[in-house]
């Protein structure tokens, strides 16, 4: 009797461990794709797998948090050939700024019309309109958007500055003309651009924009 159910058990043990044997590699695989995948970018970043909240459906994104690499593990070698082929240069140190003043997201289209093209678009904001193809450089309209975010930015920072010097904690720094924030941007719209500098006053930024 005791025989039969150590037979039994012994049967039952090895059909467990044969069951894990075929179901352990495919997982193991997945793992390290999972671990070795780097960035299309951020080439020194290893991507990162994060489940959704609502589904559990994996994607990948970026350690740097303002690379909008983001792509579902479905989707991943596609969307990594994409972007390495099709991404403009000065997209991988420039990351366009939507509407709501946030950095977008890089996605790829999966469209007849146009099958495999990196385009940016706003991250969440459904009623967000901004669009731009990542093969192209940036449209006059999302140029125009990018200078007046650039001021808008530039105007925040002088007035904290502005705001800590009363408090006696800095020497202020200058404000951008107009003119810098127009050659700022010019350079950044230029993919053969390999440097801005202009250092007029002591404490005056530099922009340097390097093509990858």
């Amino acid at each position: 009797m005791d025989s039969k159910k150590t037979s039994s058990v012994n049967k039952q043990s090895k059909s467990k461990r044969k069951g894990l044997i075929q179901a352990n590699p495919m997982e193991e695989m997945k793992q390290v794709v999972r671990e070795l995948v780097t960035c299309p970018i951020h080439v020194t970043n290893v991507l990162k797998a994060r489940p959704t909240k609502k589904s559990g459906r994996v994607f990948f994104t970026c350690p740097e948090k303002t690379c909008p690499v983001f792509c579902f593990e479905n989707k991943l070698r596609d969307y990594c050939t994409s972007l390495t082929s099709k991404l403009l240069p000065l997209y991988k140190c420039f990351t366009p700024l939507c509407q709501c003043d946030r950095p977008t997201t890089l996605k790829v289209s999966g469209s007849e019309k146009n099958p495999q093209r990196p385009y940016f678009s706003c991250k969440s904001d459904e009623q967000c309109k901004f669009f731009q193809w990542g093969d192209e450089e940036l449209s006059d309209k999302n140029f125009q958007l990018a200078m007046e975010l650039e001021q808008k930015k530039q105007m925040q920072k002088a007035a904290k500055e502005q705001f800590l010097y009363k408090l006696g904690n800095q020497t202020p720094a200058p404000i951008m003309t107009d003119k810098e924030i127009e050659d700022l941007l010019a350079c950044i719209k230029n993919p053969e651009a390999q440097m801005y500098s202009n250092l007029p006053v002591q404490g005056r930024p530099v922009w340097q924009v390097d093509t990858v």
